[in-house]
């Protein structure tokens, strides 16, 4: 039986694979869905919703990511009074 060594390097292992919701699956329609998952494939997703998801998609998007993340955070900009 081999032995642990408690002085080497341990690497944590990845967190698992976090799946997409169903209600986000027809934006996704060309791509292997139950493959997707939020820690390899973020970007993408954000992108592929903000492009092509309904309006109840896009705002569960901004609640989980914060609307910076999906680019409507503030632009410096002053709305006139």
């Amino acid at each position: 039986m081999a032995k642990l060594d408690p002085h080497a390097a341990h690497s944590p292992s990845p967190p698992p694979a976090e799946p997409l919701p169903e209600a986000l699956r027809p934006p996704f329609w060309d791509h292997s869905f139950d493959e997707l998952d939020w820690a390899a494939h973020g970007d993408f997703i954000i992108g592929r919703i903000l492009a092509a998801g309904d309006w109840n998609a896009v705002q569960g998007l901004r609640g989980r990511v914060g609307p910076q993340r999906c680019g409507h955070g503030s632009s410096g900009a002053r709305a006139a009074d």
